[in-house]
């Protein structure tokens, strides 16, 4: 093991972070944004409460990717570590993968919530789901 086997996994970490941070920033848009289709109904409006789980989880990815980051310069730093230094990074590694994976599904179930609700507005629309 080397120090390019710790540098391969800080890079795929930090294109976590940075897809996190995208997902964070896109979410928080679709919520303020004035340009799409809102839910008028009270109910379909509690689907956004899954934003906030989402969003703890993906501060998590980001925060197992400093770590994982850190660990990296730790390596580069001591070579002699290397092996203990990639037991621990696997680990933030596989924590930042199951943060990330769970933030996506829960996300994945707001969009289908969403998109079915807005597909069949015209059957619900006698209870007015949307406002213009």
């Amino acid at each position: 093991m080397d120090v390019s086997s710790v540098h391969a996994l800080a890079t795929g970490a930090n294109v976590r972070i940075t897809w996190s941070i995208a997902l964070i920033g896109g979410s928080l848009a679709t919520i303020f944004s004035t340009s799409y289709v809102k839910p008028f109904n009270k109910w379909l409006k509690l689907i956004y409460l899954i934003f906030l789980p989402a969003w703890l989880y993906l501060a998590d990815a980001i925060r197992t990717g400093d770590i994982i980051s850190r660990l990296d310069i730790g390596a580069i730093l001591n070579p002699n570590r290397i092996p203990m230094i990639f037991g621990e990074i696997n680990k933030e590694y596989n924590d930042q993968l199951v943060s990330f994976n769970i933030a996506l599904v829960l996300l994945g179930i707001w969009l289908i919530v969403f998109l079915l609700s807005w597909v069949f507005n015209d059957f619900f629309s006698k209870n007015k789901l949307y406002e213009k």
